[in-house]
Formats: C-alpha cells, sequence, structure tokens
C-alpha cells in the first residue's frame, strides 16, 4: 500500500498529547535553544461531582427537586415506590416494640428471688427445710433462664427493625453533600434498577483545577500560595488561584508536571468546566532573567 508523501508528514508533525483531557495548548520556546515548551491547559470543574444512585430497584414514585436547585446534604431528593419496605419495617418495628414478654419474664424472675429469700428465712428459723429452699432455688434459675431468652429475642427483634429502617431508607435519594442539582436522569413513574444514576450532583463554590505546567516551573511553585490564573471562555479574565497540589514526578514525554489549584467560587459566579491556564505574566515571573530557560511566547 501507498501512502501520500504530504499525508505522512503531516502525521510526523501532529504534536504528542499526555495528560488529562485538554482545553487547550499554548506553545512557549527558550530564547537560547529553541527548545519547544508547552504549557497543557485544564478544565475548571467542581471540586465535588456525585452521581446518586439507588441501591434498590423500584418505580420511581416522587420528584422532590429540580435541575439546578440547591441543596443541603441529607436533603430528600426522590423516593422510591416503598410501601412493602414500609409494611415489613412496621411489623419488625412493632415486635421490637413489644416488650410485654420481657416484662412478664422479669416479673416472674422477681417473684422467684423474692421466694428464695422468704425460704432461706424459714430454714433459718426451722419453719420450712432444705429440699423447699432447693425447689424455689431452681424455680428462680428456670425464670432466669425465661428472662434472659425475652432478652435475647428482644435484641434480634431490635436488630431486625434496625435492618429493615436501612433497607428502607434505600428507598430515599438523598443528596451527598451541600450542592446543586446539574442534571436528573430519571423521572416520576420510570422503573430504576439498583446502581441507576438517579441524579448528579455538583459543589460548584470551590472549582478545581489541574494543570500541566513546562518543566522549568518545577521546584519553583508553593503549595498554598495563589497564583494568577487565565481563564478562557465564557470567563475571558484572570483568577486567583490557591495551589493545593505539586506532583513529585514529571512526565517525561510532554516535560509537564502535574498541579491542582482552587479557585474560589462561593458567589457561584462562574460556570464549572471553563479552560484555564497559568497567565504568561505568572510564567515569566517565576524565572531568573538570566536563565536560559526564560520563556517567550512561540510566534
Amino acid at each position: 500500500m501507498k501512502y501520500s508523501p504530504v499525508l505522512v508528514f503531516a502525521a510526523l508533525c501532529m504534536p504528542l498529547v499526555s495528560g488529562s483531557v485538554l482545553a487547550q495548548t499554548d506553545d512557549y520556546e527558550s530564547v537560547q535553544d529553541n527548545e519547544p515548551i508547552r504549557q497543557l491547559a485544564g478544565l475548571a470543574l467542581a471540586e465535588q461531582t456525585a452521581e446518586v444512585a439507588t441501591t434498590v430497584s423500584q418505580r420511581m414514585n416522587e420528584v422532590h427537586v429540580e435541575e439546578g436547585q440547591a441543596v443541603k446534604k441529607g436533603q430528600l431528593l426522590a423516593t422510591l415506590e416503598y410501601s412493602v419496605s414500609k409494611a415489613e419495617y412496621e411489623a419488625a418495628k412493632a415486635i421490637a416494640d413489644d416488650q410485654s414478654s420481657v416484662n412478664v419474664a422479669l416479673i416472674d424472675a422477681r417473684e422467684s428471688r423474692d421466694r428464695v429469700l422468704r425460704f432461706q428465712q424459714a430454714v433459718q428459723s426451722g419453719a420450712s427445710n432444705q429440699m423447699e429452699l432447693e425447689i424455689a432455688r431452681n424455680e428462680f434459675n428456670k425464670a432466669m433462664a425465661v428472662l434472659d431468652r425475652e432478652k435475647s429475642q428482644m435484641i434480634s427483634a431490635n436488630k431486625a427493625a434496625e435492618t429493615a429502617a436501612a433497607k428502607q431508607e434505600g428507598y430515599f435519594i438523598r443528596a451527598p453533600f451541600d450542592g446543586i442539582v446539574a442534571e436528573q436522569h430519571v423521572h416520576v413513574g420510570n422503573m430504576v434498577r439498583g446502581g441507576d444514576v438517579i441524579f448528579t450532583v455538583v459543589a460548584p463554590a470551590r472549582l478545581r483545577a489541574e494543570l500541566n505546567l513546562p518543566v522549568e516551573l518545577f521546584g519553583r511553585l508553593s503549595q498554598g500560595e495563589t497564583y494568577d490564573i487565565q481563564a478562557g471562555q465564557p470567563v475571558e479574565r484572570t483568577l486567583e488561584a490557591r495551589l493545593k497540589f505539586v506532583s513529585p514526578g514529571i512526565d517525561s514525554a510532554s516535560q509537564t508536571f502535574r498541579c491542582v489549584f482552587e479557585i474560589d467560587n462561593s458567589d457561584l459566579g462562574l460556570p464549572a468546566g471553563f479552560p484555564v491556564r497559568l497567565s504568561e505574566s505568572q510564567i515569566r515571573g517565576m524565572l531568573p532573567s538570566n536563565s536560559k530557560h526564560q520563556l517567550s511566547m512561540k510566534k
């Protein structure tokens, strides 16, 4: 098979890209040695994103929120049909709440104990004999065994009620954290199965931006410090971002290292998903003027 020289040349000239999903790539070159240096731009995404799924299979009964609505952690988002589970829970709870058997056994044990004490006094005074005392003691031991059995059954009933309550909770879909309902995947009347995603909830009050920076900047950034981040469309302005993490390793293919920045978005004025990069002025300011790797924008 023959290949067009033009296609072969184009393929050889394509840049190699590694790392996370890139929004754009800015090329830089060394003033001295003409070697290209790349800053691989990233995306500013919500720091927390959760796909809220169900653990049970049932029909969607009610949806209590709308897309775009702010929610609090634990807030009820939707309810699945749970009439059968409710009946099971109520039956288990009724058994657990019924302590009559324990109370009866407790009364019998106390009466048997008092009978033993009376016979002990009677034996000491000569009004009764040792055999009658032993019979009373045996009756007391039997009453205590019954009481222990009833207590054990009550504990088992309480555990069964707790299990039924936990199972019933699976029919209630709740927000995992304070955030915003970004997407609703299932609607009232739909049948869902365990593991199906019902909502996507995001917490955009803080945005997380992962940037792959030129290796020349390695060791020149400090965790906890604030840096200028250039935001792309639709934000199109410079933002302040706090450096949370610097990777201890370097990607040899792209000659970059990964950094994680945090952008305050407490007023929710920034949309998640816009492209970001470290500003050119910020990069220039990190390098000494006499460095052979001082960067200039590639023409």
